[in-house]
């Protein structure tokens, strides 16, 4: 894909950061449908997927392999939602 085409998958996952009031947040991965798949509609939530507690002082200086972790979490779930993919 060269350019945005506006097209999109019917299920997606969003991520938010929520500040805490303890000195820390939470990462909250929602998974969300499309139900025309494409940019111009709204998403709609579905169900919360998973979420992390982190501590403040650490936010800012998670390791490559914890952020590895979140980035792979997040793969999965899409290949999941979204295709019959099976891992091997």
């Amino acid at each position: 894909m060269k350019t945005d085409d506006g097209v999109r998958a019917k299920n997606g996952v969003v991520c938010s950061l929520r500040e805490e009031n303890n000195d820390s947040f939470t990462l909250i991965l929602d998974d969300v449908i499309n139900i025309n798949g494409k940019t111009s509609e709204s998403w709609e939530h579905n169900v919360v997927f998973t979420w992390k507690e982190i501590k403040a002082k650490y936010i800012e200086n998670l390791s490559e392999s914890e952020l590895a972790d979140i980035g792979y979490n997040l793969i999965i779930r899409l290949l999941a939602l979204n295709t019959k993919y099976k891992k091997q």
